[in-house]
């Protein structure tokens, strides 16, 4: 019997962790969120011009730096864009398609559904190659980069546990009652 005892007590607060970290994980989504609803449009048409000129100058390519081209296909997974084009003039395409409205970008990203823990996978090499970002002239830049890196950060933190929550919380209702 007590053995038993202690099976339950044990698993109870393992559960409780468990959730603990779920919320936490929730709380850094919102957050990140909260930052990417600070960008101004303005920052964000400046973001994609940015990326742009860079990508239809040859001069101008070499100095765009891998981690925003990683978070910009990093982001282009998380909306659905294509990306199967790694040319520049493929590039240019997809951050057009990603960024064509600067006014709703960012809201638009705070309101996607997480994803599968499985299909958060598929974001973990972008997210390590853009962790070598250094800042650049552009002030709207970086803060565009700072704040989509971090948004896209937590949501594949959530988004890698969110299979977890549901089936959590239940087994913690069954095991508290």
């Amino acid at each position: 019997v007590v053995s038993k005892v202690e099976e339950v007590a044990s698993e109870v607060l393992r559960l409780r962790l468990l959730r603990s970290q779920h919320e936490e994980l929730k709380s850094q989504l919102q957050k990140a969120g909260n930052g990417l609803r600070r960008l101004s449009p303005h920052s964000v048409f400046l973001f994609r011009s940015y990326i742009e000129q860079h990508l239809k100058d040859q001069t101008l390519a070499s100095q765009l730096q891998d981690a925003v081209m990683h978070m910009l296909q990093c982001l282009c997974v998380v909306c659905g864009v294509d990306t199967s084009l790694a040319t520049p003039e493929g590039l240019i395409g997809s951050a057009r398609k990603l960024l064509r409205d600067p006014h709703s970008f960012t809201t638009k990203l705070c309101g996607l559904q997480t994803l599968t823990s499985e299909q958060a996978k598929g974001l973990a090499p972008y997210l390590l190659s853009s962790a070598q970002y250094r800042r650049v002239r552009e002030k709207e830049v970086n803060d565009c980069f700072e704040a989509f890196n971090a948004w896209l950060s937590a949501f594949y933190l959530y988004s890698s546990v969110s299979d977890e929550v549901g089936p959590t919380a239940q087994a913690l209702e069954r095991q508290e009652w």
